[in-house]
């Protein structure tokens, strides 16, 4: 709390882990100073994504463990308690938005915000191998940490992730999921985050 009143604090969560706690926090959510924000992504890119993470720690794939990691549900019952309990009105970031329009995406964040917006925002220096996670309070073993996050940690601003494939109706395919069984689970993980992914996007402009 003494920090907070000196500083402006960014925390990082994911859905699943913080719901909880975030639903029985009203003080938290209640305070003037505190605003939360969620970046979502097109739930086609995050369950192939996640698959291929999950497959270099856990060759194990179930589907309501996957289901509940992937979060939008979460996302979107954390999001509904933030609009219907917080004092600031929760804001969304599109991924998309953040890498195709990265400047005009943040200068709108920061106003949002009322922070300044800062071009040095849009560059960082990239990190090393030996990168341990001191100053992103990171808590995961070094070798899970650059499983998960080694892309963001060798970056030096955003970029376009990968292109995954559609049909000829604009549906995805799954077809870079070699595993059926898996791939099956996955078109499955799909469709029900896709439900909630759009039920943010209807309420962001609500």
């Amino acid at each position: 709390k003494s920090r907070a009143e000196q500083t402006n604090i960014f925390v990082k969560e994911i859905s699943f882990a913080v719901k909880d706690f975030l639903l029985n926090d009203t003080d938290l959510t209640q305070r003037k100073n505190v605003y939360f924000v969620f970046l979502i992504r097109n739930p086609h890119h995050s369950v192939i994504s996640f698959y291929k993470k999950q497959q270099k720690v856990c060759s194990d794939v179930e589907s309501k463990t996957f289901s509940n990691i992937i979060g939008y549900k979460q996302h979107y019952e954390v999001f509904t308690h933030i609009k219907q309990n917080a004092t600031n009105a929760p804001y969304v970031v599109l991924s998309e938005d953040l890498y195709t329009s990265p400047k005009e995406t943040l200068a709108k964040l920061c106003d949002f915000l009322k922070l300044p917006f800062k071009e040095t925002a849009l560059q960082w220096s990239s990190l090393s191998d030996d990168f341990l996670g001191e100053t992103w309070h990171e808590i995961k073993p070094k070798h899970i940490m650059h499983t998960w996050h080694d892309d963001a940690i060798k970056s030096s601003g955003f970029k376009k992730p990968t292109n995954y494939k559609l049909d000829d109706k604009g549906t995805p395919t799954f077809e870079e999921i070699a595993n059926a069984e898996h791939r099956k689970i996955c078109m499955s993980v799909y469709a029900e985050s896709l439900q909630f992914y759009t039920k943010i996007l209807l309420a962001m402009h609500n």
